[in-house]
């Protein structure tokens, strides 16, 4: 959530320094670099869920063995990433490098320079901050890794935020912010070594077999790149002024997330535990629909701060540009209103291993974003970028989320309409306040706040009813 909170700081201070063309190109490498994402090869997740497991076993040589196999394997993968990332950005982002460094007043041989810096900390970050994140999450220090994970945003922000202010260009501020989080990621590896699982005799795993293990991961977290990075350089490439609107547009709406994330993000591994204890499918369902409800509750109290907070204080924040961010509102409520249904789904199928079945489902949603940005920014601007983004969570990425966490309730025997149900329905009203919006939006405001009430109260009912009967059956 913080780090959310610390990303609407980044448009506004460009915005001023660089003006249009100058954030544009930095939207536009950053795209490009976040790629090599794919350094982690998917292991962080497969890495957390399987040392999570062994720790619970007290198989302390195994968790060791895989611990230390992991490490080698983000190791072998984050070279091979970036040559991958910079082969393609010299084939595929000639328009960043040229036209959009042109326009910038950044020479090209620079442009390419702040790429490959970008790429060296994604790269160092995902292997060493990765691997960390990794060790804290499986041996339940959530308080460290949240804060590390914080630590590291502040100190890219931060950095990148005072040197734009101190007048210094897109790529010599990208080139040391790079440096400043690659020796943030080394002391944190060395630091969080000691959180190992201790054995004597550590089992030997090799990296290949955690690479191949991991590759649901890998999909998953490929389609998440492609989600994040894709629209954003499609609509930089498109139109520069689309841009320096849609981008922000795109931090605002992921600020309405953020709640629904920062627990999720919390939970899962402790969740993943959970259901793999539970004595029973009843007993599953019933654990699973408590936290379900307060993962709604969240992502419809950051949906009422996006409707309701969000127009107040968008006019001090970019104060040129709010008029057009306001206009962006319905299309985020309705993409929202999708996730209402859809955010506790994709945890239950990270928690129950199902990695691949998510990537897939984002790369589509992905791809369907990204192709629709490039088909209506020209005419819509703005408004097409937040419209392909809803029409792809909407129509895409909720509905199939939705869909796989049915079909492994009804193979529990559990009665998915009565685990689904409620959410679906609250999802559905959700989404016409978006409609209610371009009428009323004091009304559409009523109504949010009525629905977000509804969430809590099914929330505080649900925990009220967490004793369990005796000789229930579960």
């Amino acid at each position: 959530m913080v780090s959310s909170v610390l990303q609407f700081v980044i448009p506004p201070v460009l915005l001023r320094n660089w003006r249009d063309p100058g954030y544009a190109l930095f939207v536009a490498i950053q795209g490009f670099a976040a790629y090599v994402s794919l350094a982690d090869a998917g292991v962080q997740s497969f890495l957390t869920q399987r040392l999570t497991v062994l720790r619970a076993k007290g198989d302390t040589s195994q968790g060791r063995g895989l611990a230390l196999a992991g490490l080698k394997a983000f190791c072998l993968a984050s070279p091979a990433a970036m040559v991958v990332v910079f082969v393609a950005f010299l084939w595929l982002g000639r328009p960043v490098w040229t036209s959009i460094a042109d326009t910038a007043g950044v020479r090209p041989p620079y442009v390419v320079l702040a790429l490959v810096a970008q790429l060296a900390s994604g790269a160092t970050g995902l292997a060493l901050s990765g691997w960390s994140s990794a060790v804290e999450g499986s041996a339940s220090r959530y308080v460290r890794q949240q804060a590390m994970g914080v630590s590291r945003v502040v100190l890219g922000v931060g950095t990148v935020a005072a040197l734009a202010a101190l007048g210094l260009g897109p790529a010599l501020t990208l080139g040391a912010s790079s440096l400043a989080l690659a020796m943030f990621d080394l002391i944190r590896i060395l630091s969080v070594r000691r959180l190992l699982p201790v054995a004597a005799l550590p089992v030997k795993v090799r990296a290949r077999h955690v690479l191949v293990q991991a590759r649901g991961s890998l999909l998953q977290n490929f389609a998440s790149a492609t989600q994040t990075a894709l629209p954003p350089v499609v609509v930089a490439s498109v139109s520069v002024e689309a841009a320096s609107i849609a981008v922000p547009g795109r931090t605002l709406s992921n600020a309405a997330r953020s709640l629904s994330s920062a627990v999720g993000s919390t939970l899962w591994v402790e969740l993943s535990r959970l259901l793999a204890g539970a004595e029973s499918p009843a007993l599953r369902a019933r654990t699973w629909s408590r936290l379900a409800s307060v993962l709604v509750f969240f992502q419809m109290l950051g949906l009422w701060g996006l409707a309701v907070v969000a127009p107040t204080l968008l006019p001090f924040w970019i104060p040129s540009k709010a008029g057009s961010l306001l206009s962006l509102l319905p299309f985020y409520i309705v993409e929202h209103a999708a996730l209402v249904a859809a955010v506790p789904s994709m945890l239950f199928l990270q928690a129950t291993g199902r990695f691949g079945a998510i990537g897939a489902l984002q790369l589509l949603g992905a791809i369907v974003a990204a192709t629709l940005t490039a088909l209506w920014v020209p005419t819509a601007g703005a408004a097409g970028f937040a419209a392909g983004s809803a029409v792809a969570t909407a129509g895409v990425l909720a509905p199939g989320l939705i869909a796989l966490e049915w079909a492994l309730w009804r193979r529990d025997g559990q009665p998915p309409h009565s685990i689904l149900g409620l959410r679906i329905i609250l999802a559905i009203l959700t989404g016409t306040v978006a409609a209610l919006w371009r009428v009323s939006p004091a009304a559409a405001k009523g109504e949010l706040t009525v629905l977000a009430g509804a969430a809590a109260w099914h929330a505080l009912q649900l925990r009220k009813a967490r004793t369990i009967p005796p000789n229930s059956g579960e």
